[in-house]
């Protein structure tokens, strides 16, 4: 593994701590490889939400949250099938 892998990782790892992201959600959000772009994307809203919400409380509850934007489901189910349509909805809202 390279070190830019091992960073990846690590940041994921941080972020679903974070959110309390379960294992089996983790193992969803990741998907079936190391992606790049798909863990660009959750770093990404991470930093969005952490810019929108000042609490770091409600910034880290907001993925578990039930959203009508996702057909009433989470930001975190919504970001296991497509990351980036989450991200394009936080733009929106900076």
């Amino acid at each position: 593994m390279t070190k830019k892998e091992e960073v990846a990782l690590k940041v994921f790892h941080e972020i679903c701590k974070n959110w309390e992201v379960s294992e089996e959600d983790k193992d969803r959000l990741f998907g079936d490889q190391l992606d790049f772009d798909r863990i660009s994307n959750l770093m990404t809203i991470y930093r969005y939400l952490h810019t929108i919400l000042p609490s770091p409380v409600r910034a880290n509850a907001w993925p578990r949250k039930p959203n009508k934007s996702f057909n009433g489901k989470s930001a975190l189910e919504a970001m296991q099938d497509d990351p980036e349509r989450v991200r394009k909805y936080l733009e929106k809202h900076l």
